[in-house]
């Protein structure tokens, strides 16, 4: 009796250790987004910033034509298309839109990144990027990954904060 006692014990701790060794190794759950989504359309940048420190990240709410132009005065951009992004969105379109901007290093140029989400919580205007890959290899280069979104500039009448969250997804290749 002891002994199928003992037998039984053994074998629900061996069962319990596996049930907390296989939660442990699942990788935690993603935040679910949180707040309202609001319509967005992802925008060709054209240009490719130069001499950009290896740290540099930068973010911004464009709501006019001006603001437009004084952020790209302080950085050097060669614009591929010949037309640099203040002459393509003039003071018309920011009469009912605004553009959000979000450049970043990444680590590998084998990511190709595009915006999964645009939500508002309150106050804050939160984007969500996604950086898409093939293979089980990632190219230890760094790229410089431009994201440029469109968006009605009623949504963001009261948005004082502006985050970014990204994350990765191994795409079957």
């Amino acid at each position: 009796m002891k002994k199928k006692f003992l037998t039984l014990v053994i074998g629900l701790a061996i069962a319990v250790l596996l049930l907390f060794s296989l939660a442990a190794c699942n990788p935690p759950e993603e935040d679910e987004p949180m707040g309202t989504q609001i319509p967005f359309e992802e925008v060709v940048f054209g240009g490719n910033f130069v001499g950009l420190n290896g740290d540099e990240e930068f973010s911004a709410i464009i709501r006019s034509q001006q603001e437009l132009t004084v952020f790209f005065n302080g950085h050097n951009v060669n614009w591929a298309s010949d037309t640099p992004i203040w002459e393509r969105f003039d003071g018309e379109f920011f009469e009912s839109k605004a553009l959000l901007l979000h450049f970043f290093w990444a680590t590998s140029t084998d990511f190709t990144f595009s915006v999964e989400d645009v939500r508002i919580n309150n106050a804050e205007l939160k984007l969500y990027l996604i950086g898409s890959y093939y293979g089980d290899t990632l190219n230890d280069a760094v790229q410089f990954a431009a994201t440029v979104v469109e968006v009605n500039k009623s949504d963001i009448t009261d948005v004082t904060d502006f985050e970014v969250s990204v994350r990765y997804r191994k795409l079957a290749g």
